[in-house]
């Protein structure tokens, strides 16, 4: 218990490679518990080692079947390999747990991936919209959702699946960027800068709300509101955005100050 919840505060810190350590200490002492395996495995996941997160995640399940924690997190690896017969592994598994428990909803979301994955296109889509009827405000199920009806060129029913979602979760953010982001992609500029800058309200500092406005403005060519929005993007703490505001300016012939 002592190297478990060390481990879990090396991990909120995000050190994972002492994290991994303290979880090893753990699954040595106990060898047969599953619990263990799977901080080991979350952490080797965290870490970037995928081969070493696989195998804990397999150990863990073998000493516990019914880990659910365990079982999800390795049908979603096996789900985005896209092999067929690991997918199929994958969904197995995701029935035993959603058999044990039926309202785990990040269970039936893998699932409905899985069988998206197999071609069983249908059963996804119903799959997911059970889940949103028992959860509206669940909007991993609701862009899943959307992403299925866009893949069929259903345009329409994928804005409609993202307004529900946004209406049931007024205040997320990240439902309003994903309608504003879908209204782009409509051909909808109007209705998608109102749901971003709905997100900004929201979140001020969300940086994809940000990248997603400056691209509006750009495209509307208002590249002084851009460059502001650009300017506060590249203000963020995250280093992916740095340079975003330099790279506007050089775009748009001020060289010397990109520079």
């Amino acid at each position: 218990a002592k190297y478990l919840r060390s481990g879990q505060v090396l991990m909120a810190k995000k050190d994972y490679a002492r994290a991994l350590l303290q979880f090893r200490n753990a699954a040595r002492v106990m060898p047969k518990d599953a619990e263990a395996s799977y901080q080991v495995g979350l952490a080797a996941l965290a870490g970037g080692d995928l081969v070493s997160a696989l195998a804990a995640f397999h150990k863990a399940t073998e000493l516990n079947p019914q880990h659910a924690g365990a079982q999800l997190t390795l049908a979603e690896l096996m789900t985005a390999t896209r092999n067929k017969d690991l997918v199929e592994q994958a969904a197995t598994r995701l029935k035993n747990v959603l058999a044990v428990s039926p309202d785990n909803a990040e269970a039936s979301d893998t699932l409905a991936a899985a069988e998206w994955e197999l071609g069983k296109v249908s059963e996804a889509a119903a799959r997911l919209e059970q889940t949103l009827q028992n959860s509206p405000a669940r909007l991993q199920s609701a862009m899943e959702l959307a992403r299925l009806k866009m893949s069929h060129k259903d345009l329409a029913g994928a804005i409609e699946v993202l307004q529900k979602a946004a209406g049931s979760a007024p205040q997320s953010a990240q439902a309003a960027l994903a309608l504003g982001q879908l209204y782009w992609i409509a051909d909808q500029g109007g209705k998608a800068e109102a749901e971003v800058r709905r997100a900004l309200q929201l979140d001020p500092n969300n940086g994809s709300a940000l990248s997603s406005l400056a691209a509006i403005q750009t495209a509307g060519n208002h590249m002084a509101e851009a460059e502001q929005t650009y300017r506060q993007l590249a203000a963020l703490p995250d280093h992916r955005y740095r340079a975003v505001h330099a790279l506007f300016l050089y775009g748009t012939g001020k060289r010397e100050a990109a520079l």
